[in-house]
């Protein structure tokens, strides 16, 4: 059983554009951009105090009760619930909403049907028992690395404003999760292994078990480590989820419409 923590602005709540909405309702001369590249909005004119006072007081409730949740968040949300329950993993919630902005999240958040098997409205991420954390912020994911020595749970949710972060696992929606499960992920782990440490034959190896895992029930599924060399876990052309949605994942680009791997924009 795996616990996964998730959070909820810029993974569930599109709290990034309610905020910019917010402004351009407000000052629209102030608004320079529509796409926010860091969590102090430089798309918008105005000092850091300014802008968070009006954030996190005055237009407090507005923009977190009434942020729109991120594109097909609820489906992809409720799609990864029956896959959590359906295997036995725990979905918990995972914020650094606190005190009033926590009411006002806990409020969304059932509005929403976002229902989790728990809550933490928390700043020290790191240090809440789960097993992998699906997050969009820089500083969460460095706070992260320092408490676990590495990087390999953490999921990171694609943005703007977090591309220069060196994540090894890169999602651009929940569905990744409930489509490929916890077993792909660590094998993507493993494909970015040192090549001598993945010829290794030792079957008790989880990470090793992992990719028999991936290699039985995903054989479509096409690899490429470090844009030079290239797994094949099979030549078959098969389609994934009939779509032809593409995620990244730990820098590994999957197109699902025939299998085969791109290299990512």
């Amino acid at each position: 059983m795996a616990r996964i923590g998730i959070d909820v602005d810029g993974v569930l709540r599109d709290f990034p554009r309610a905020v910019v909405t917010r402004f351009k309702k407000a000052a629209p001369n102030m608004v320079t951009s529509d796409v926010v590249t860091g969590w102090r909005f430089p798309n918008i004119a105005l000092s850091w105090k300014t802008k968070a006072g009006l954030i996190f007081g005055k237009w407090a409730e507005e923009i977190y009760g009434g942020a729109e949740p991120m594109l097909g968040a609820c489906e992809e949300f409720h799609r990864l619930k029956k896959w959590a329950k359906r295997n036995g993993h725990e979905l918990v919630c995972v914020t650094n909403n606190t005190r009033r902005l926590g009411v006002y999240t806990r409020e969304w958040l059932d509005k929403h049907g976002f229902t989790f098997d728990e809550y933490h409205f928390r700043g020290d991420k790191e240090n809440v028992a789960i097993d992998y954390l699906v997050d969009d912020s820089p500083e969460v994911f460095e706070a992260w690395v320092r408490a676990k020595g590495d990087d390999s749970h953490f999921i990171l949710f694609d943005h703007p404003y977090n591309r220069e972060v060196p994540a090894r696992l890169r999602i651009t929606t929940l569905r990744t999760i409930a489509l490929t499960g916890i077993d792909f992920i660590n094998a993507v782990q493993f494909f970015r292994l040192p090549s001598e440490w993945r010829k290794r034959e030792d079957r008790r190896d989880p990470l090793t078990q992992s990719f028999q895992q991936v290699h039985q029930r995903y054989p479509f599924a096409k690899l490429r480590r470090s844009g030079k060399e290239r797994r094949d876990i099979s030549e078959g052309r098969r389609i994934y989820d009939g779509g032809a949605h593409a995620d990244h994942l730990g820098g590994l680009r999957v197109d699902r419409r025939d299998g085969r791997d791109r290299r990512g924009a």
